[in-house]
């Protein structure tokens, strides 16, 4: 994953990357073992996530996330798999039915759209933790009926007007406004 890249082409789009997460980030990249366990939590691990786009209904899929009683992207643990690309279509596909293949690429054929570093609660065999979350842009055609698992309350197709109603998370806010300076909205 080229860092320099991925911060250099959405800077210039506008989007400055955050100076606390752009040193982890540097650092982890530069350690030879990159954590891509879950059992690796200090400081935290790698996961993928998929922000899935119906550019013609201008719709995005999401979850409502049964642990964390938030609407979040699909995504996920990547349990070993060095490709988090792999792990957000796994995921995606998992947790909502729908099949995703191909990410939106951007110039230099990067295919990250999106890096979160978010916490995470402590739980009962867990401390808290990060989550590196490096997410990718999919199209889709919001005709296809998600399907809801064990991990969701619900997953839903949500026009952007309705996202803005329920949600005041940066970590989603931040991609829509990706979407928009895209073009794919």
């Amino acid at each position: 994953m080229d860092i320099r890249a991925y911060n250099t082409y959405w800077a210039s789009n506008g989007f400055e990357p955050n100076q606390e997460h752009a040193a982890v980030l540097k650092d982890l990249v530069d350690k030879k073992d990159l954590p891509f366990d879950r059992s690796h939590t200090d400081p935290g691990h790698w996961t993928g996530s998929a922000f899935v786009w119906d550019p013609k209904e201008q719709k995005l899929l999401l979850m409502h996330h049964r642990k964390l009683d938030k609407w979040l992207q699909p995504g996920g643990h990547a349990d070993g798999d060095t490709n988090l690309e792999r792990v957000a279509q796994k995921e995606t596909d998992e947790e909502t039915g729908i099949q995703v293949k191909n990410p939106v690429s951007w110039p230099d054929e990067m295919n990250v759209f999106d890096i979160d570093i978010h916490k995470i609660p402590a739980r009962k065999n867990e401390p808290t933790h990060l989550h590196f979350d490096v997410r990718y842009l999919f199209l889709a055609d919001s005709q296809q009926a998600p399907v809801q698992n064990e991990e969701s309350h619900e997953v839903k197709w949500f026009k952007i007007e309705e996202l803005l109603e329920i949600t005041k998370e940066e970590s989603i806010l931040r991609p829509i406004r990706k979407i928009q300076c895209g073009g794919w909205l």
